[in-house]
C-alpha cells in the first residue's frame, strides 16, 4: 500500500496572512494540510524565457540524469513489495514464536517505508 497524497487548491486564507492572494496551494496527506510558507509572490504565468528555461533544463537532466525505465521501476516495486511481505511474514512468526495467540500473529502487523532519492522520484537506474 502506498500512501497517497492529495495536491489541493485551497481557497481560504487558512495557514497563510489574509493579504496574500486567496489562492493558495496545499498539499493534504492524511488529515494534515501542508501549506506553503510564504506567499506566492506572482500569479502570472510563466514568461517565453521561463518556459525555455524550462525545457533547456529538462534536456539536460534527460541527458545527465536519467531516469528508471517504466520497465526498471517495476521490477523495484516488485521487489520492495516482496521485502515489504517478508516483514509481514517475520511479524507474524515472531509473534507465533513468542507464543501470542494465532488471531494475534495474523493482526500483527509492519509497515515498509522507503526514504531518500526513491521516495523522492528522482533516483538513477540501478540506484539502491
Amino acid at each position: 500500500h502506498s500512501t497517497t497524497l492529495y495536491y489541493t487548491l485551497l481557497h481560504s486564507t487558512t495557514h497563510m496572512d489574509a493579504s496574500t492572494h486567496d489562492a493558495k496551494l496545499a498539499i493534504r496527506v492524511g488529515d494534515r494540510v501542508i501549506s506553503p510558507q510564504f506567499p506566492v509572490m506572482e500569479m502570472k504565468g510563466p514568461t517565453n524565457e521561463d518556459i525555455s528555461n524550462d525545457y533547456r533544463l529538462e534536456q539536460f537532466m534527460k541527458r545527465h540524469m536519467p531516469l528508471e525505465s517504466q520497465q526498471e521501476l517495476k521490477k523495484r516495486e516488485r521487489v520492495l513489495t516482496k521485502l515489504g511481505n517478508t516483514v509481514m511474514n517475520w511479524v507474524k512468526q515472531t509473534c507465533i514464536d513468542k507464543g501470542y495467540p494465532m488471531a494475534v500473529a495474523e493482526s500483527a502487523g509492519g509497515k515498509l517505508y522507503t526514504s531518500g532519492s526513491y521516495r523522492l522520484g528522482v533516483h538513477e537506474p540501478g540506484a539502491d
